[in-house]
């Protein structure tokens, strides 16, 4: 996966959007087959139904759009102005000095 400018989609503002590059492979084919063989037999070990279908090889296992079902990295903006980003060079909040972010939100 990865990110660029849209060329020919801007929002209400005018400004361009992101645009989402990417393609499943087959590590994420299984993760998401495993996830939902796990989810099931913690459900049946609970004494609960499944309800519905799991969604096999035919629907790649449930994987959609980028968007849909994950919440892609990049959401926190780095960079020396506050007025432009969120965190600084050292992922610490412009606005509260004593809070880093340290996930994989932070964007450049």
């Amino acid at each position: 996966l990865f990110r660029s400018i849209d060329p020919t989609t801007v929002d209400e503002f005018g400004i361009p959007v992101l645009r989402f590059n990417y393609s499943w492979s087959d590590f994420e084919r299984k993760q998401a087959r495993h996830m939902h063989n796990t989810f099931e037999e913690i459900i049946e070990n609970m004494g609960g139904i499944v309800l519905g279908e799991k969604p096999g090889a035919d629907r790649d296992y449930g994987l959609l759009n980028p968007g849909r079902i994950i919440h892609e990295v990049g959401t926190t903006r780095m960079g020396s102005d506050p007025k432009k980003s969120v965190v600084n060079e050292f992922e610490q909040l412009h606005d509260a000095k004593n809070v880093f972010i340290v996930d994989a939100g932070v964007s450049a």
